[in-house]
């Protein structure tokens, strides 16, 4: 009787153990991110936090991770306020994001004032850009969403400041293209597209206005068949309803916009979307995408956040920390699902990088244009 109790312990045990979180799930400092467990309370994990700074394990002090033992900062980052500067009115995606944004960093409680948008419009983001760089400098509390339409806006005003001349802190978000036809269109996929172009390169496709991401991407689909885009066909127009339109009254073939334009129709069955510009599958999108479909384009229409020229290291560095914990955090996740949005978060240095190449590209993808 006595081994069978022994038994009965050890198979207690051995469940007990299956059913709970297995030693793995604690991360070596050397692996460690914000949010990730730890096991041993004030263990450093040295240059492991976002901007580079230290982070250690201990008992979190706010937001989504409160209470809990994780790889975190030794200081909670909390701003004071925000003023964001749009290139765009209250209701435009800039505005969207930064309502987002503001949702998701008053959630983790990282803000403990005032978060405010304000729209210089012109230039189709130049005017708010110029705004940013000539009256904020170095102030706090100050901080500008850009995006790559931002990047076309200044190429196309030939605004001789770029982007790039704020202080980059993020990259936070994606929203890829669609490539659709009608219902009723007898191309399926990728490859039906590409026998449909080569067998008449001028078959018309519909997109937002000329020099947008819309277009650029259709360039970059003819140039990766291997079909010359002089001949394109592309039909531009003011916004997605317009492009939506044209395809329901059979006036173009193609359609390319953001998912977010097309998911309603393409949910309703009056649209068939055959390709998504994505870099991986996305589980909310009905169709694979253009790589895995053999013709290799990514792109993506992104948004992010700078600050104004002249913020000190550490001031760009603990904006760069409550982003960080706002990213980690279950209010901005909940926000990606909701959106349809990527999570592509690239911080600091690396963002800079980023958008310095993103700018080339504009520059030689109006020179094609001849604009």
């Amino acid at each position: 009787m006595k081994k069978l109790l022994v038994a009965a312990s050890a198979l207690a045990l051995i469940a007990t153990g299956l059913s709970a979180a297995p030693a793995s799930a604690n991360v070596s400092p050397a692996q460690s991110k914000y949010g990730a467990s730890c096991s041993t309370l004030k263990q450093v994990a040295a240059k492991r936090g976002a901007d580079g700074s230290n982070l250690i394990c201990k008992k979190e002090t706010e937001g989504t991770f409160k209470g809990k033992q994780i790889w975190a900062y030794a200081k909670y980052p909390s701003l004071k306020t925000i003023n964001f500067k749009l290139g765009a009115g209250p209701t435009s995606g800039y505005a969207g994001f930064a309502n987002d944004v503001t949702r998701a960093l008053k959630a983790e409680k990282l803000v403990t004032g005032n978060i405010t948008n304000e729209s210089v419009l012109g230039g189709s983001g130049a005017a708010a850009l110029n705004d940013f760089m000539l009256k904020e400098r170095g102030k706090s509390g100050q901080a500008l969403i850009t995006g790559y339409a931002m990047l076309l806006g200044i190429q196309n005003n030939k605004n001789p400041a770029r982007v790039s001349d704020a202080v980059p802190v993020a990259r936070l978000m994606a929203e890829y293209e669609a490539i659709v036809v009608s219902a009723k269109s007898p191309i399926k996929n990728m490859k039906d597209l590409t026998a449909a172009i080569k067998k008449d390169n001028t078959i018309a496709i519909a997109g937002g206005s000329v020099g947008t991401l819309d277009h650029a991407t259709i360039i970059q689909i003819y140039k990766a068949i291997g079909v010359d885009s002089s001949k394109l066909n592309y039909v531009a127009h003011s916004g997605g309803g317009e492009v939506i339109t044209s395809l329901l009254s059979g006036a173009t073939s193609v359609g390319v916009s953001g998912w977010g334009e097309f998911e309603q129709y393409v949910t309703s069955g009056d649209l068939r979307v055959i390709g998504i510009t994505a870099p991986t599958k996305q589980s909310a999108i009905p169709a694979d995408t253009l790589k895995g479909q053999g013709v290799n384009v990514v792109s993506q229409n992104w948004r992010g956040i700078m600050l104004p020229s002249g913020t000190s290291l550490a001031n760009r560095n603990l904006v760069i920390r409550a982003i960080d914990v706002m990213h980690k955090g279950k209010t901005w996740k909940s926000i990606l699902t909701e959106r349809n949005w990527g999570d592509n978060l690239i911080v600091g240095d690396t963002f800079t990088r980023f958008l310095k190449i993103e700018e080339k590209k504009v520059v030689s993808l109006y020179a094609q244009l001849g604009l």
